[in-house]
């Protein structure tokens, strides 16, 4: 089962940009792929911040 966090490409950038990071990593935190610490506060900030709602894929 796959998680992912749907999210605005603009709120994507939002995010880019509050974390001064890659797209790539925003895209890949929002995913589930990574698990460091900044993924787990990108994720954060997209559901507190940003609305973005996690789906479980089956």
């Amino acid at each position: 089962m796959n998680k992912r966090i749907i999210l605005p490409f603009s709120n994507q950038t939002k995010l880019r940009d509050m974390f001064g990071t890659s797209h790539n990593t925003v895209r890949r935190a929002l995913k589930f792929e990574t698990n460091t610490k900044l993924a787990k506060k990108i994720r954060i900030a997209a559901i507190e911040n940003y609305g973005g709602k996690v789906y479980s894929e089956k």
